[in-house]
């Protein structure tokens, strides 16, 4: 089983309302990893995935895709892995991706299985129930407050970092002023210096001209 809950994948709502999937007929097919994925991948090549060498099929049967009062919900038939010839290699990491997508889309999140992940040996299974995990549901209504919450914290923050940005150039420009004066102090200093020894070396050739 599952250690976590589903971990999604930021790019899919946008996927999804863009038309990349039609999670209604499209091919969906599982992927196993055992690298941690980023909330941030997109596609299929995002994904370091294992060898399926010996592995039954990775397609998923869709049981139904619909919406209930703006609640829209994937109902996957539970999918069940078994090895054939071979054991398989380890995993830990589940998901799915749209086979039917121009680019294999990667589709919801994923699930992950602990620490040690999953080694199927010769002739063992594992059953995947992505219902349970609560693998895909969509609710317009909450993404959409939601959505709204976090464009008024964008718009704070930006009208927050004007003023900040406003500040700190100030203080960098007003430090590069200071810079340019001691810049200047030090020069200054310098040509002073020079001068006393170039004085200094005339007197000692003065001292020994007249002592000789």
């Amino acid at each position: 089983m599952p250690t976590s809950a589903l971990t999604k994948f930021y790019p899919f709502l946008e996927a999804a309302f863009e038309k990349k999937h039609n999670l209604g007929s499209d091919t969906l097919i599982i992927w196993l990893s055992n690298t941690a994925p980023a909330q941030t991948n997109a596609v299929l090549t995002d994904i370091t995935q294992v060898s399926y060498t010996n592995m039954s099929s990775r397609a998923i049967t869709i049981s139904s895709s619909s919406q209930t009062t703006g609640t829209y919900s994937l109902v996957l038939a539970d999918a069940t892995l078994t090895m054939s010839g071979g054991a398989s290699p380890t995993f830990r990491y589940v998901g799915i991706y749209n086979d039917t997508a121009t680019n294999d889309d990667l589709v919801g999140g994923w699930l992950d299985y602990g620490v040690g992940g999953v080694t199927l040996a010769d002739l063992e299974s594992l059953v995947i129930d992505f219902n349970a995990a609560g693998f895909m549901s969509f609710d317009k209504a909450a993404h959409e407050k939601r959505r709204n919450a976090v464009e008024v914290k964008i718009a704070d923050i930006r009208g927050k970092s004007g003023p900040l940005r406003a500040k700190r150039d100030a203080h960098v420009q007003k430090a590069r002023e200071k810079e340019d004066e001691l810049n200047a102090q030090i020069a200054k200093a310098e040509n002073g210096l020079a001068d006393l020894e170039n004085e200094r070396g005339f007197l000692n050739r003065a001292l020994g001209a007249k002592i000789l």
